[in-house]
C-alpha cells in the first residue's frame, strides 16, 4: 500500500450534507474507498480486523513522533488509556516520562524469542528437558509450552493486556505482540479482541454494534484519519437522527448514550424512565397502594381476595378494609358499611395511598405497554431468524429465495423498528403534559397498523401474500417516516 503523510485538519466534514471531503494529500484512488465521496452518515462501519488496522495507523504514527518502537507504543497508550493529550502532557512535566519505554532491553524484540541451539534446558514449570525455551531480558527461561498455556490463561481470565514475565514477582511485561513472534495463532483472535475492547472503553469516536453476536463496529468522523487506508469501509446507512446508527445487520444503536436506538426520545429522557424502573420508589408505592395496618397491632398487611373482610395474621383482630372499623361490631356481612374511615385512623396516610394509587396505576399503564413492545420485537427476531432457517421451504414453494424471502425479511425488519419507535413513544407520552390525547390516539392507530402485518408475516408459508405482506410493509414504513416528523 502506498505511503503518504497528512495533517488531520486536512480532512473536512460538511455539516449539512455529511460528505466527507478527499483530503489535499496526493493518494492514490484506489487507497480512498469511494463511499467516503457519497453524500450520507457521518459514520462508518468495520469488522474486528478493519478495527484492530485502525489501531494500528494510530499506534505507527505516534511511535514514529515519539520514536518508539510499535510495541512499546503500544504498551503506553494502554498504560494511558489510550489518552494522547495525557502523554505528551506527561512529557513536558515528566523528563523521564518514556525512560522504561525507551530501555533497550525493555523493547528489544530479539530478547523475546530465544532459542537455544543444541542445547536443552529443564523448564522450572513442568519439570521437561527441551530445546525450545523462551527467555525475556530478564534472563527468566521457560519451555515454549508452558508460555503457552501461562498466556493462554492469562486471556481467559482478562488479563491479557498485562502479561508477564512467569518467574513469580518478576516485573518483566510481555510485549503486544508475542503471540505472533511465538506463532501462538489461535491466540492472536483472542489477544486482539482485548486490545479493542480497551480501546473502545476510552474512545469515544468508536462503539460496537449492539447485537452481541455482531462483529462490527461504529466510528464517527473524528476517527478518519486512522481508517482512510482502509479500503473495505462500509457507511453506515442514514438514520432520523444523526446519532442513531445503523449496522449493516440491521440493528440500531444510539452513539450517544450507547443504548438501542430509542427515538422519540432523547437519552435524558430515557435515562429517567430507566432510573424509575430501577428505584425503589415503584415498590414503595405498590406497598402503599396495596397493603394497609391494622387498626389494632399497625402491622402492614395485603388484601390478597376481593372480600372487604380483614384478619389480621399477626394479631387475629378482624376489621373491614374500607372503613377499618370492627369487623363483627360495625360492619360483618348483613350489615352496611358506611365508609366512614375509624376516628383516630392516619387520614394523611390514606390520602397518600390513594395518590400512591393513581400514580402507581399510571406508570403501569406505560410500563405495561412498552413491556408488551420489548416482547413483541422480541418475537419477531425470533420469527426472523426462524424464516431464514426455513429458507429451503420458502424457496421449494416459492421459487428462489431472493422472490420470496427477502421481502418477509424485508417486513419483519420494518416490524422491528416500527415496534422500536411506539415502544418508545410509551415513555415519551408518560412524560407528556400536552396533546397526550392525540398522541394516544396516533399510537393505537400506528399499533393496530404494525398487529396488521404481523398477522400478515405469522401465515403458514403456503398462505403467504407477497403483494399484500409488501404493500402492506411499504404503509407502515411510511407510517414510521410520519411518526418521526411528529417529533421534529
Amino acid at each position: 500500500m502506498e505511503e503518504y503523510e497528512y495533517e488531520e485538519d486536512e480532512y473536512t466534514v460538511d455539516e449539512e450534507s455529511t460528505v466527507v471531503h478527499r483530503p489535499t494529500t496526493n493518494v492514490s484512488n484506489s487507497v480512498i474507498h469511494e463511499s467516503f465521496m457519497f453524500e450520507g452518515s457521518k459514520y462508518f462501519s468495520l469488522n474486528e480486523d478493519e478495527v484492530f488496522m485502525m489501531i494500528h495507523k494510530r499506534v505507527e504514527e505516534l511511535s514514529h513522533t515519539l520514536s518508539l518502537s510499535i510495541n512499546s507504543t503500544f504498551l503506553l497508550l494502554i498504560d494511558n488509556k489510550w489518552n494522547e493529550d495525557k502523554i505528551f502532557q506527561s512529557l513536558t512535566t515528566e523528563s523521564d516520562f518514556l525512560k522504561e519505554y525507551k530501555d533497550t532491553d525493555y523493547i528489544d524484540i530479539s530478547s523475546l524469542n530465544v532459542i537455544l541451539e543444541n542445547k536443552t534446558l529443564t523448564c522450572k514449570v513442568c519439570g521437561f528437558d527441551t530445546d525450545e525455551i523462551i527467555g525475556m531480558s530478564c534472563g527468566h527461561l521457560f519451555c515454549k509450552d508452558c508460555y503457552y498455556h501461562h498466556i493462554r490463561i492469562k486471556i481467559d481470565e482478562g488479563e491479557s493486556l498485562h502479561l508477564k514475565c512467569m518467574q513469580h514477582d518478576c516485573k518483566m511485561r510481555l510485549l503486544p505482540d508475542i503471540c505472533i513472534r511465538l506463532s501462538f495463532t489461535d491466540l492472536v483472535p483472542k489477544y486482539n479482541k482485548y486490545i479493542i475492547r480497551h480501546f473502545l472503553q476510552y474512545q469515544n469516536g468508536i462503539k460496537s454494534c449492539i447485537d452481541s453476536c455482531c462483529n462490527r463496529y461504529f466510528v464517527n468522523h473524528s476517527m478518519i484519519p486512522y481508517i482512510f487506508h482502509i479500503t473495505s469501509i462500509v457507511r453506515c446507512k442514514n438514520t432520523v437522527k444523526e446519532h442513531f446508527v445503523e449496522c449493516p445487520c440491521s440493528k440500531r444503536r444510539c452513539f450517544h448514550c450507547s443504548d438501542e436506538d430509542h427515538y422519540p426520545i432523547t437519552c435524558e429522557l430515557l435515562e429517567r424512565w430507566n432510573e424509575l424502573d430501577r428505584s425503589e420508589g415503584k415498590t414503595m408505592d405498590w406497598l402503599l397502594s396495596n397493603t394497609k395496618r391494622c387498626p389494632k397491632c399497625r402491622m402492614s398487611i395485603e388484601k390478597n381476595q376481593g372480600c372487604r373482610h380483614m384478619k389480621c395474621r399477626f394479631c387475629t383482630h378482624s376489621f373491614c378494609w374500607d372503613c377499618m372499623h370492627p369487623w363483627e361490631t360495625n360492619c360483618g356481612y348483613s350489615k352496611a358499611c358506611n365508609g366512614k374511615i375509624l376516628e383516630g385512623y392516619d387520614r394523611a396516610t390514606e390520602e397518600k395511598v390513594q395518590k400512591a394509587t393513581l400514580d402507581l396505576q399510571y406508570y403501569m399503564h406505560y410500563f405495561k405497554s412498552f413491556m408488551s413492545q420489548k416482547m413483541a420485537v422480541k418475537y419477531s427476531i425470533q420469527l426472523k431468524e426462524k424464516m431464514i432457517q426455513k429458507s429451503h421451504d420458502l424457496s421449494e414453494l416459492h421459487g428462489s429465495l431472493h422472490e420470496t424471502g427477502e421481502y418477509l425479511i424485508q417486513a419483519l425488519n420494518v416490524i422491528i423498528h416500527a415496534r422500536n419507535v411506539l415502544k418508545y413513544m410509551y415513555i415519551y407520552t408518560y412524560y407528556m403534559t400536552d396533546n397526550k390525547l392525540f398522541i394516544e390516539s396516533i399510537q393505537g392507530d400506528f399499533l393496530n397498523k404494525i398487529d396488521y402485518l404481523t398477522s400478515l408475516t405469522e401465515k403458514p408459508i403456503a398462505e403467504l401474500n407477497k403483494i399484500e405482506i409488501m404493500n402492506s410493509s411499504s404503509r407502515l414504513q411510511s407510517e414510521v417516516v410520519n411518526i418521526h416528523s411528529l417529533f421534529h
